[in-house]
């Protein structure tokens, strides 16, 4: 919780009440919640003590509470029955009412927000004054969230102050000096979450050792209408003038570390009673982790701690107060209305601590003493174990024998866990901040110097504490950060190789119960005092990036956690530097975890959001970024068109190396991913078509910035890049823009980055979809790689040939989903497309013949592995491969499974024998000599008095005869014919002549040739129509 220099002028859209909230006295801003507290100034006060309730612009003083601000004479005083008036016996103190107010966000402003939609105006101005002049033509004020009223004791409520001396107007003398009541300001005042009963509670505290805790809302609501909407008075008042209710369910907890850490309970208007306690300020208890005399709050070491069934159902409410050499834990107990020192966590001596708010995780740090290791031994200076550098061991020790107690370089880190559901607080064992810090030497002679020193027993001891020890060495609480990241928590430590140079990374890890520790090398900094005001080094998140923001330097550097803690070397790992002048400007401060408060003019406060388009010109165009863009929170189809045209980019450049290292990436994190490789099986049967680039009219190219919009991959399959995502955003448009250019450099780089994308899959145990298989084969194709596509596909047939022979034997295999794949059947029909097309294009070469056989094979064997034998005999006819049908029909042939009844027979669509004899007729065309053709016909004959022996008998049936016997010359040439040109008969033939009734003469020698009569009987057609 960040207390503001400056107390700011809140501008509330609180229309509730008749009195607004006055100009505050001090504003703290809470990061959890988010928002910030105010706390009412306090008008001037008159010698009779009432105020200028009326003058809104009336002066307003205020002072901050330090050290000892409350004189611990004002507890005896009230313990002991005397009054701030000093009458004895009276047990009254006087009391004011002060007002305290909460302004949050706009509810639907507290999100991340990431600017990817930024309009053009970030070319003519930077892109900081692009987002404020947006904001700015959008101004929304802060909303009260809490407004709560209540007594506090005068010494806690205000502070007199003398005036300065006025002098008269001759210069001569000057009026008495006058007293002055200003409101006194708490160190912190940090209000609690809402409790399910309604109750909140705020906690103000006002020395380094003592808290006030108030019950500011709940029990009874109609005293906190009355008390918000009334106007407070400022006079002292006592506790007669408060409503008895409010006192009776309202009662204040006063925590005081200087004489024990049990609270004590009294009226909102009345100062605690130390001193009449047990606990009392001559008997001052010392307990394990607290010592009365050196324990101390440290700075923002008040938090609450909410436990629940969830964030609206509050049940119980932690008290956690950081001290410097224990942390306490206190309980309210709502039933018997108490506040309750419930556990406590004794430490070293502590420095500092780091709190973050949403997984409870609580960090604490404390110096290790210093050995000098002039006093021998061999015990490294580092090893020893931590101290406290107001040890109790050391007092009473003569001065001249006590080593000096100045912190080294290593800070230890205790690390507690706090439950949103129980009590039950978890540890992590301590771990060392600042251990890589290194004194650099000045030059090269110094170096050796120090050498000697250290080798040296007779050397002077301040000799080589002058060379050891150095101030830069220091590891200092400004440098630390604790910050969550993708859900884990990372203790964040600047400069930790010394110099500014470097970043440590501790991850803490809650559910291993363990740390890992990263060191990324960072010189941005280099030389810098991270706590040097002029330096200005804040630290921030910004869609889980850790941001480091230099004022100095005019630049904000970005830096992925989830990079720096993978063991892929592939990653990119460097910061992102933006460098942005108007974003560092003297007039913003920043507030974690992602606002910048303008300090100028009416104090807006900025939002800083992620911009994409902004960062990713700053990152190298080889550098391998894609998990870090999956990894953001924007929309998808955003990502992927980023990652489009980075990838687009290499592809313009021929960059080979750099794709590779990108593919391997991508393919180790999609083999983690169970999800998208479920989903890439199920779902490219509807990239089949075009993946085999037959049909370019409606496919898009790479220049089409609307390809990444048809993509629809759900959200379970994570931040990977699936199969389908890169068919589509990157194989197909580059290879169709390709095609249609006819640039065949392209079409063949495109086809060899396939291949090893393919090869990446495989050598991980992956299987390539089937619409990545149906694109290989379409680009090898169409590059002409006759040996590399054979053996492709040669490879490929074995494994499935394997895979069937497996499968019917119940045996298991590795690939045996192949022939489960909805797909498998589409692909072999569209590998048969493939072969018979003609390629017309200038970009695209086709293969040999050769590749076409094995393509076809390839075919047949997916065809008949899935059961679709029909399918295969049709797909084989088609592609004019006449006798691989037969060998396939004659496989399937059993003499018992021959239909008795020929009007039983029926084939599937295209398997029929009138089919056949269509594709025997294209083949014949296609043979040079007529033996060949005979040959052929012959077969075909053969095959089908066994296929379908009901296509050679003979059938009778009516037939359109023609009347006029003209020439073959005469009817070569067109003409009209009337009906009447044209007679019906009876004809006798066979069922394959009335379905076929052509017969190719003319392939055989003619119709009077004597091989033409001889087939012309074999498959019964009629010699003559008489």
């Amino acid at each position: 919780m960040a207390s503001l220099q400056a107390p700011l002028t809140i501008i509330s859209d609180n229309g509730s009440g008749s009195h607004p909230f006055q100009p505050p006295a001090a504003t703290w801003f809470d990061e959890d919640p988010l928002h910030f507290v105010a706390l009412e100034a306090r008008p001037r006060s008159y010698g009779d003590g009432a105020s200028s309730i009326g003058d809104d612009h009336a002066f307003r003083s205020s002072v901050i509470s330090g050290v000892m601000s409350i004189d611990s004479t004002v507890y005896t005083n009230s313990s002991t029955g005397y009054s701030i008036k000093g009458k004895e016996g009276d047990d009254e103190d006087p009391s004011e009412i002060v007002k305290y107010e909460a302004f949050g966000l706009p509810k639907d402003d507290t999100s991340d927000k990431n600017n990817d939609g930024m309009d053009d105006s970030r070319h003519v101005l930077s892109a900081f004054d692009a987002a404020k002049k947006a904001a700015q033509d959008n101004l929304r004020t802060l909303c009260t969230e809490i407004s709560v009223s209540f007594p506090l004791p005068w010494k806690l409520a205000t502070i007199e102050m003398a005036s300065p001396s006025i002098l008269d107007d001759d210069d001569t003398c000057a009026t008495d000096p006058t007293v002055m009541e200003s409101r006194r300001i708490p160190i912190l005042a940090k209000f609690s979450p809402k409790m399910s009963n309604g109750m909140r509670f705020l906690a103000m505290q006002y020395t380094p050792t003592m808290v006030r805790i108030a019950t500011v809302e709940g029990e009874d609501p109609t005293i906190a209408n009355r008390s918000v909407n009334k106007r407070p008075s400022f006079r002292k008042i006592s506790s007669s003038d408060i409503d008895g209710d409010y006192s009776a369910n309202r009662n204040h907890w006063t925590i005081d570390l200087s004489y024990h850490a049990h609270p004590i309970t009294s009226k909102p208007e009345q100062m605690p009673g130390f001193g009449g306690s047990a606990r009392n300020l001559f008997s001052k208890k010392k307990e394990e982790g607290v010592n009365p005399d050196i324990t101390s709050i440290i700075g923002g070491g008040i938090l609450w701690s909410a436990r629940g069934v969830s964030d609206d159902r509050i049940t119980s409410l932690d008290l956690i107060v950081v001290a410097t050499t224990s942390v306490i834990v206190y309980n309210i107990n709502i039933t018997k209305k108490q506040l309750i020192k419930t556990q406590i966590f004794p430490h070293d001596m502590a420095a500092s601590f780091w709190y973050e708010s949403t997984t409870r995780t609580l960090v604490i740090g404390s110096y290790k003493a210093s050995r000098n290791p002039n006093n021998g031994g061999d015990e490294h200076p580092l090893s020893r174990s931590s101290m406290s550098l107001f040890s109790e061991e050391s007092q009473g020790q003569d001065e001249s024998s006590k080593d000096t107690s100045f912190p080294s370089a290593v800070m230890e880190m205790k690390t507690l866990f706090f439950s949103k559901t129980s009590s039950i607080v978890e540890k992590l064992p301590k771990f060392s901040i600042g251990t890589l810090r290194e004194e650099e030497a000045k030059d090269e002679d110094e170096h050796h110097e120090l050498m000697l020193l250290s080798g040296d027993f007779n050397a002077s001891e301040e000799k080589l504490q002058q060379g050891e020890d150095s101030e830069s060495s220091i590891v200092l609480p400004t440098e630390i950060f604790l910050l969550k990241l993708y859900g884990s928590v990372y203790c964040i430590e600047l400069g930790s190789m010394g110099s500014g140079q470097g970043i440590g990374f501790t991850k803490l890890d809650r559910e291993g119960g363990c740390i890992h520790v990263r060191h990324q090398k960072f010189e941005a900094l280099k030389g810098t005092k991270i706590d040097d005001v002029e330096s200005m080094i804040s630290v921030g998140v910004l869609d889980n990036l850790l941001c480091i923001f230099s004022k100095k330097n005019e630049t904000t550097y970005f830096i992925d956690v989830a990079d720096i803690f993978s063991d892929d070397q592939r990653l990119f790992r460097e910061s992102v530097e933006r460098f942005d002048p108007d974003m560092h400007d003297e007039s913003l401060s920043f507030l974690a975890p992602r606002y910048f408060l303008d300090t100028s003019g009416q104090g807006m406060l900025y939002e800083v959001g992620l911009s994409l388009p902004l960062l990713l010109p700053n990152v190298p165009p080889t550098a391998c970024i894609i998990p870090f863009l999956m990894r953001r929170n924007v929309p998808k189809a955003t990502i992927r068109t980023h990652i489009m045209g980075r990838f687009t980019s290499l592809i313009k450049k021929r960059d080979m190396p750099s794709l590779m290292k990108w593919i391997g990436v991508i393919v180790d994190r999609y083999s983690k991913s169970a999800d998208g490789l479920k989903f890439d099986f199920e779902s490219t049967v509807s990239l089949l078509s075009r993946s085999s680039l037959t049909s370019l009219n409606d496919m898009k190219d790479a220049d089409v910035s609307s390809t990444v919009g048809d993509i629809m991959v759900p959200l379970s399959c994570g931040q990977v890049l699936t199969q389908t995502e890169m068919l589509q955003m990157i194989f197909l448009p580059h290879a169709v823009l390709a095609i249609k250019k006819g640039d065949d450099s392209l079409l063949r780089f495109v086809s060899s980055f396939s291949v090893r994308y393919f090869v990446e899959l495989e050598r991980r145990s992956l299987t390539p979809s089937i619409a990545l298989q149906c694109l290989v084969v379409a680009l090898l194709w169409r590059t002409g790689e006759n040996a590399e596509l054979t053996s492709f596909l040669s490879t490929w047939q074995t494994q499935w040939t394997i895979t069937r022979r497996r499968r019917q034997m119940d045996l298991p295999t590795k690939t045996g989903m192949y022939f489960d794949n909805p797909g498998a059947v589409p692909y072999a029909e569209i590998l048969f497309k493939i072969a018979v097309e003609g390629i017309v294009d200038k970009a695209s070469v086709r293969c040999d013949p050769s590749a076409t056989r094995q393509l076809i094979s390839y075919a047949t064997t997916i065809l008949l592995g899935c059961g679709a034998t029909s399918l295969a005999v049709k797909c084989l006819l088609s592609a004019g491969r006449l006798n691989d049908a037969i060998n396939v029909c004659s496989k399937k042939i059993r003499p018992n499974k021959v239909p008795v009844v020929p009007e039983e027979t029926s084939f599937a669509g295209g398997t029929s024998s009138k089919d056949f004899f269509r594709a025997a007729v294209s083949n014949a065309r296609k043979q040079s000599s007529v033996s060949e053709r005979c040959k052929t016909f012959y077969l075909l004959h053969c095959f089908l008095q066994q296929w379908d022996p009901s296509a050679l008998e003979m059938d009778s049936r009516q037939v359109k005869v023609s009347r006029r016997k003209a020439s073959l010359a005469h009817m070569q040439r067109p003409s009209f014919r009337g009906l009447d040109d044209y007679d019906t008969m009876m004809v006798k033939q066979s069922v394959l002549a009335h379905d076929f009734p052509r017969f190719p003469d003319e392939l055989f020698g003619g119709k009077e040739s004597a091989c033409c009569l001889k087939l012309r009987a074999m498959f019964g057609y009629v010699q003559n129509v008489k």
